[in-house]
């Protein structure tokens, strides 16, 4: 920090005996003024100056992740150095007017004929000195303005890389969407031929399973009725142990108990391998069906003998691949799950740009994406299910007849009504407001970020009542920003949740 620095009145010359004032006293004074006036000034603006420049180094520092507040404390720093450009040339015009004070000064003096040589070269100089002080500080806060100037182009660069690297890495991962795109429907064209097969040979799979299972079953009761007649034979064994040699009978034994051990090995095996060949044709069957389908509801319309087999698939969403989880069961299936809360193993104190691409693994606690629920809720034909349970067992359900968000651009506002279900309407209180995340506050509280305040992300208005993306409690501990539904079970946090979307009926 640079110390403030003030000058003295400029002096005056000395009385000479029984001679008048060098200077009128009207001139001195007022040009001694307007000096001081202009030095104080000066220093006050480098002062000011210096202390928004520390307080915007500190802000860069602290805040490096924030572009709004940057590019805020850019454009007030922006406007400091108007300010300080008006300020300088009002202080031109100071000078300017110094300088023709000056000039009376001279002229006073030149006209003074009481006024020595030896004064006159003195005072001269002084005038010359001081005017020299004030060029010198006027180049260094020029100096200081060129340096400061240059660390905001330094920033301003800064940002600009960065976000050519954030474009670059969208580029790369728009360019790895489309060739997995490709990759995909190359995969499907290749497939599809073989779905019918697949079908087959699965279906004759499945019966060669229920057929080795009944030969399973009837060897189990053969193993058990070989037990049995072991067993018999054991005791006339253990019998006739009182009469035989006691190694005759253990290598009997031990040759039996070697016969059964192997067998027991060999059924397991085979059931094994035919379960894995089972489970890798569903696998390899799951992904080619799904490839051209664009939500749970579509794969159970083209493949209604999926109905019942609840778990992930994969669907396409704005020529995105995404894997989601798909209830076939609930009343009549094909809903595709947006929201997933089982532990609380993953984080949903996320920034805008995470909930705006998804995030987590659909086999447990994940978030589908704000523009993915768009892209699935846009034609208007969508219902919402939220499905509740608590630590203590409880389980509850909320139905909305009317669910879809609007794009980006409006925030992803949310339209929802039409309830039914056992758990209470906690939803409907956010009808019509956008959504909120800790890094951008869209809510309908002016006072507070409500996403902060709920540790969470949500569609608040004032703030909430459900706040199913909020902190994840490990217990029925209470408060808002936990996940909660307020009309279910107050404030008390919740153990499991899925929102999922599904057709109208």
């Amino acid at each position: 920090m640079y110390a403030c620095r003030t000058f003295g009145q400029l002096p005056l010359p000395e009385k000479a005996s029984d001679k008048s004032n060098l200077l009128p006293s009207n001139v001195s004074g007022r040009a001694s003024n307007v000096l001081r006036d202009i030095l104080n000034q000066d220093s006050l603006v480098r002062f000011s100056m210096v202390q928004k420049i520390q307080s915007l180094v500190m802000d860069a520092i602290d805040n490096k992740n924030n572009r709004q507040l940057m590019k805020a404390k850019l454009s007030e720093v922006t406007k400091d150095l108007k300010d300080l450009e008006t300020k300088s040339q009002n202080m031109e015009e100071e000078n300017n007017k110094l300088k023709e004070e000056l000039k009376t000064v001279y002229g006073t003096v030149n006209d003074n004929r009481n006024l020595t040589k030896d004064e006159i070269q003195n005072l001269d100089q002084k005038i010359k000195s001081k005017t020299s002080a004030l060029h010198d500080e006027n180049l260094k806060q020029t100096l200081k303005n060129a340096a400061f100037e240059k660390q905001l182009d330094l920033l301003n660069n800064t940002i600009k890389q960065t976000e050519r690297g954030v474009r670059k890495d969208m580029e790369t991962l728009k360019s790895s969407d489309m060739s997995t795109f490709e990759r995909i429907n190359t995969l499907n064209k290749s497939h599809v031929t073989e779905v019918n097969r697949n079908f087959v040979k699965i279906k004759e799979l499945d019966d060669s399973f229920r057929n080795k299972s009944l030969v399973l079953e009837n060897n189990d009761r053969a193993l058990s009725q070989g037990i049995e007649v072991l067993q018999d034979q054991l005791s006339e064994m253990n019998a006739t142990l009182q009469i035989s040699g006691v190694e005759v009978l253990a290598r009997q034994i031990k040759k039996m108990e070697d016969k059964f051990e192997s067998f027991a090995v060999s059924v397991n095996e085979t059931l094994n391998n035919d379960r894995q060949v089972l489970n890798e044709l569903n696998r390899s069957l799951s992904e080619v069906l799904s490839i051209n389908c664009h939500s749970c509801w579509d794969i159970l319309r083209k493949y209604p003998s999926l109905k019942g087999t609840d778990g992930v698939y994969m669907i396409t969403v704005a020529s995105k691949v995404k894997l989601v989880y798909c209830d076939m069961s609930t009343d009549g299936g094909g809903w595709t799950a947006i929201q997933r809360r089982q532990d609380g193993s993953t984080d949903f104190y996320k920034t805008w740009s995470e909930y705006k691409q998804g995030f987590g693994e659909s086999s447990t606690n994940y978030w589908i994406g704000n523009d993915a629920i768009y892209e699935l809720t846009k034609n208007k034909d969508q219902e919402l299910r939220v499905e509740l349970q608590s630590f203590d067992g409880d389980t509850a359900y909320a139905e909305y007849s009317t669910f879809y968000v609007v794009d980006e651009y409006s925030k992803y506002k949310l339209t929802v009504s039409g309830f039914s279900g056992t758990a209470g309407d906690s939803m409907t209180y956010n009808n019509g407001y956008r959504f909120t995340t800790k890094d951008q506050d869209n809510d309908g509280y002016s006072v507070v970020n409500c996403a902060k305040a709920n540790h969470g992300a949500w569609w608040y208005n004032n703030c909430v009542y459900a706040n199913l993306n909020g902190r994840y409690g490990q217990s029925s501990v209470s408060g808002s920003q936990y996940l909660v539904w307020y009309h279910w079970k107050g404030w008390k946090a919740l153990k499991q949740t899925v929102m999922m979307i599904t057709h109208k009926n």
